[in-house]
């Protein structure tokens, strides 16, 4: 029964570990409002005026407006860390791709012009973070939580870290916030996810955790052999 337990115990600890570290992502064969996105914009703007895609790459071009992008609040969880992980590059106009995120107390946002990163500090004004061109493309990860802050990192590389903002509204954001100008921007992937422990497994881990358990089951299975043996013995000497 104990080694039924234990079993139990695992599986079900490897399960909830996947379900947590399960992330939001993108496909670019269509719009983000077909995935569970909802289209944000200026009075008169349509998404196709704005956004495209071609299978591989959404491309925004918010010049006819500032406020143009996509919310998911309904996705944040506001006790858990999160992670976002976008493959971006803004090549036109002023600050035109944001990456936003607010728990309903706290909140956090970076920001790409063509040429730098911003983020925005406490009192909620923009903050120099990098100069980078962002012509071309970064990959760009924002990891943290809604008690310390976060890290920003390009490339693998981490180029600073931001502060958390009052925000008494809940946001998962993407897109050209209309707050510094408008322009051009392309995003060929994103993702998004929380959880109680971010360091998730790679695959071959997995197998090791199930190698070590069986491993372990038998060494429990022995030892319980070895005192019935044990016992049965010091009965037949008594």
């Amino acid at each position: 029964m104990k080694i039924k337990s234990l079993l139990s115990a695992a599986i079900l600890a490897v399960v909830s570990w996947q379900s947590h570290a399960t992330p939001i992502t993108l496909d670019f064969t269509s719009l983000p409002s077909a995935q569970g996105w909802t289209f944000v914009r200026d009075a008169g703007n349509t998404e196709a005026s704005v956004f495209s895609v071609d299978g591989h790459v959404l491309t925004m071009d918010s010049r006819i407006g500032n406020a143009n992008g996509y919310d998911r609040s309904s996705a944040i969880n506001p006790a858990l860390p999160y992670v976002i992980k976008a493959r971006s590059r803004a090549f036109d106009g002023g600050i035109s791709m944001s990456f936003s995120f607010a728990n309903g107390s706290k909140g956090g946002a970076l920001y790409l012009s063509p040429n730098a990163l911003f983020t925005v500090n406490s009192a909620g004004h923009f903050q120099l973070l990098a100069l980078i061109d962002n012509s071309v493309f970064h990959d760009f990860q924002i990891e943290g939580d809604f008690i310390s802050g976060y890290t920003v990192s390009v490339d693998g590389s981490v180029v600073g870290g931001g502060q958390l903002f009052n925000a008494n509204f809940t946001e998962l954001f993407f897109g050209d916030q209309g707050s510094a100008g408008s322009g051009q921007a392309q995003l060929s992937a994103y993702s998004f996810s929380q959880s109680d422990n971010l360091n998730v497994p790679e695959p071959g881990t997995y197998t090791l955790l199930f190698g070590g358990l069986v491993a372990l089951v038998n060494v429990t299975r022995r030892e319980t052999r070895g005192l019935k043996r044990g016992v049965l013995k010091s009965c037949i000497h008594a």
